[in-house]
Parts: C-alpha cells; structure tokens; sequence
C-alpha cells in the first residue's frame, strides 16, 4: 500500500484526507496534539485499523518532531501532507497584533511544516515517486492581498510558501516534489460556516490536483483547479 502521513488529522481538511486516502486503499498515519481526545479520528482507525494509524505530534515540539522516524524506522512514505495550522486572532488586528501569537503562527505554519519534512526525509527517500504538500492558502499570497489585516495568518503562509520553493530547490536531485496549495474557502473551524467549500468538496479537488503532480511541477503554488496561485 502507498502510504501517507497527514498533520493537524483531528479535524477538517486534515481529517477528510484520512478519509478518503484510506478509502482509496493507502496506509494513512495520522498524526494530531492529543489524538487521545480526537474522537472522529479515533473512530476512523477503529473503522479500518489496518489502514489508520494514529500518532501523537505537534508540529512546534522538537522531541516529537524526532520521534517520528524512529515511529515509522525503515517504512517508505509516498506522501506527506502538512496541513497543521493556526489563524490566530490575536495577531490579526492593525493595533492589536499580539508578539507571541504573531510568532506562533510562524511557528506552527512555517517552521513546523519545514521541521516534520526534514524529519522524514529518509522515509520519503524510500517512497516511489515522494510527494510533499504544503497546505497554504490565498491569503499568504502577496498579490492578492488587497483587503489587509490577518497579519500573522497572512505571514505564516507566505513563510510557508518560501519554506516549500526552498525544499522544493533543495529536494530535486533526490527526486522529492514539493508543492503548496490552496485549498479554497472551506467550511471548516478556521473558515467558518460561510465558506463555500465543503471539505469532502476541497479534499476530493486537491487529490484530484495531487494524483497528476510530477516532478516538473516541483516548488509550484497551486490552486484547486491545478492552475497556478500567484505568488
């Protein structure tokens, strides 16, 4: 079986992709804070536990970030999604931008993403044909920022996006492709009951847009449709 590792699976986007991929037959490990209390995705592994695996991991805890290789020792990794993140609201406001929630979002959206895929380097090496996704969003696009504020989301993702066309510069010669998308506005916690994606919607979009990626489209800002996000 393929196999894939999903961050921030508890909930959302990250939840629906351990859906569908196990349905589709690979060996998904799902990784969350506190899978303990993750109830739907502990439903999902009791469902189908030859397929799910659930692993504890925050993006932001080194040790954690260490232990992963030695969870999976010599098992190939075709894909890895990281799509843990945070919006907080504390670092949106023109005046009322918290440091520490600003450098949070940094951490969490950047340096973590870029922290678990060095980690798992050896495991993706492994895999026939590695994938790595960055889940990104339009609003770390400096050219569509036109209506300002959501300072620390909006730099968390653009810091992810120079994360990704590093890794993807950097991964080429061992073969790794390496992209960010956009999901679109999905009706998730982070995007609200207004959105107009559902997330089975977004997530059956996105795999539709990462069964066709090689590796000429490494270091590429995507969007649902596969046409290219600006930068």
């Amino acid at each position: 079986m393929p196999a894939l590792l999903v961050t921030g699976a508890n909930r959302g986007i990250g939840l629906e992709l351990v859906r569908q991929y196990a349905a589709e037959g690979w060996s998904v490990l799902a990784t969350c804070r506190h899978p303990d209390s993750a109830q739907d995705l502990q439903d999902l592994a009791a469902k189908d536990p030859d397929r799910v695996e659930l692993l504890p991991l925050s993006v932001t805890e080194p040790g954690e970030i260490e232990a992963l290789p030695r969870r999976l020792g010599d098992r190939p990794l075709h894909l890895l999604v990281n799509n843990a993140g945070l919006r907080p609201r504390e670092a949106s406001v023109l005046g009322s931008v918290d440091t520490a929630s600003f450098m949070e979002a940094i951490q969490v959206n950047a340096l973590g993403a870029l922290k678990v895929t060095e980690a798992l380097l050896p495991n993706l090496q492994r895999g026939e044909k590695p994938l790595v996704v960055m889940i990104s969003s339009s609003l770390g696009s400096l050219a569509r920022n036109e209506e300002g504020g959501d300072y620390g989301y909006r730099a968390g993702k653009a810091a992810l996006n120079a994360v990704m066309r590093s890794l993807a510069v950097d991964l080429n010669p061992r073969g790794i492709t390496v992209i960010s998308i956009h999901p679109g506005w999905v009706r998730t916690r982070m995007g609200g009951s207004h959105a107009r994606l559902s997330v089975e919607e977004s997530v059956t979009a996105m795999r539709s847009v990462l069964g066709r990626v090689s590796l000429a489209d490494t270091g590429k800002f995507l969007r649902l449709d596969g046409r290219e996000e600006p930068w």
